[in-house]
């Protein structure tokens, strides 16, 4: 991305609000929040801002000294069970942060083991806004913070089950072209695993059935030539086969456009849920406003035809769900950071149960506050790590934030920001 680039996508991003009369569903929703865009509309070039200077954790291990029988000895404990095969053991103390280099000196390749815990997001290649955004990963103290995949725009990162790879999205054939991308967690074995062919523009937000044997992703048609015509559809992509298949099929659309981001499965791979999102599109200016977005579900076999199952008001503008790994609760967003750059309106986490009822607010910021969002569920489920966005100006007048990673536990309690890094779009890797 070159630094041309970037500045007309912040000119674009924080073009006027869209005018027209609100809804009468919510205040303001649209009068101030409704943004519009250039499509296409998963492109997002410079969304990202920086923050503050790294910090590190550190911690020192105690050695315990006892005497008997009046002679000096050092009583260890039994040494712990080794762990079965497939299991990790116990994490070791962190030896501190890292001593400083000496000038011209190559720092050592950080080494990917296989039962260490790691943050992939999304970023820029260092720290600041510029370049091209990549798939990076830290460790949850905020130390190690490296690239994994590098080549072109890459975003909405997933870990496969047992740790051991990434599919993400990447734009590689121009700024309306993404495909389905897979790299080892080391960052090796990067490759193309299925992309698009016209009217087929981009397969974007992939995520790995709980068998990782399959892809579920989101898929946006547009005809060459035309603007009319656009469809948004849900498939699944067999891993070995490459086989595709669609699950829910968006109607056609004119004016009006139906679409369906961030799908993730349910524990037991029956359903999919995902964002349901409407917009208005204006063919003239090239511009679509969203109109209102949906937490819905599917059944993950389909039919194409099939009707999803809408779990909230499309007044709260909810977004990027995820399916707790082995219960009944999803976890969700509202006003996502691709839709609302900088609109400081309240931006919170909540669960919900896939039958609709019992919607619970995890964080409570309010206007010109905090911004949560994009939440996942770590692999436990006993904490949600999420895009925490802090204001970096008094009147927040064109403030896109300072963008990092979080986690907090589903009753609020336990907050906690990854020191040191900027990103978006976390996913904690899980551990064979």
């Amino acid at each position: 991305m070159t630094d041309d680039r970037l500045h007309r996508a912040i000119s674009d991003s924080l073009s006027d609000l869209a005018s027209g009369s609100p809804t009468d569903y919510i205040e303001d929703v649209l009068a101030v929040t409704a943004r519009t865009r250039q499509r296409p509309a998963w492109t997002f070039p410079g969304r990202y801002l920086t923050m503050t200077p790294a910090l590190r954790f550190a911690a020192i291990a105690i050695l315990a000294v006892s005497a008997s029988l009046g002679v000096a000895a050092l009583v260890s404990e039994p040494a712990p069970d080794a762990p079965a095969v497939g299991e990790c053991p116990p994490p070791a103390a962190s030896a501190g942060p890292p001593a400083s280099l000496a000038p011209g000196t190559t720092p050592a390749p950080i080494v990917i083991g296989d039962c260490e815990p790691w943050i992939a997001y999304d970023w820029f290649v260092g720290e600041d806004v510029t370049g091209t955004p990549a798939v990076k990963a830290v460790r949850p103290d905020g130390s190690d913070a490296h690239v994994v995949a590098h080549a072109s725009e890459s975003h909405f990162v997933d870990w496969t089950h047992d740790g051991a790879r990434l599919a993400f999205t990447k734009w590689d054939g121009g700024p309306d072209v993404a495909s389905i991308w897979t790299v080892n967690a080391d960052g090796s074995g990067e490759q193309r695993l299925v992309g698009c062919e016209q009217p087929c523009m981009q397969l974007y937000g992939a995520s790995w059935s709980p068998d990782d044997s399959k892809l579920v992703v989101s898929r946006w048609d547009k005809p060459e030539g035309t603007n009319l015509g656009q469809r948004c559809y849900l498939e699944t992509v067999d891993v070995a086969t490459l086989e595709r298949t669609v699950i829910l099929e968006g109607p056609e659309g004119g004016t009006e456009l139906e679409c369906y981001y961030t799908p993730r499965w349910s524990g037991d791979g029956r359903s999919i849920v995902f964002e349901h999102a409407d917009y208005l599109l204006d063919f003239v200016s090239g511009e679509d406003t969203l109109t209102g977005s949906s937490i819905a579900i599917i059944d993950a076999d389909g039919p194409s035809d099939q009707e999803p199952r809408i779990l909230t008001d499309p007044a709260l503008l909810a977004t990027h769900p995820d399916w707790h790994p082995n219960e009944d609760r999803i976890v969700l967003g509202t006003r996502g950071l691709g839709d609302f750059q900088d609109v400081w309106l309240a931006t919170n986490l909540y669960t919900i149960r896939p039958d609709g009822t019992d919607l619970r607010q995890v964080t409570s910021y309010g206007n010109r506050e905090v911004r949560a969002t994009f939440p996942t569920w770590t692999p436990d489920g006993q904490e949600i790590v999420f895009s925490y966005v802090e204001p970096t100006t008094g009147d927040l007048s064109g403030d896109w934030g300072h963008r990092q990673l979080a986690f907090i536990k589903p009753d609020g309690s336990g907050l906690r920001v990854v020191p040191g890094v900027n990103g978006v779009e976390p996913r904690l890797r899980p551990l064979p």
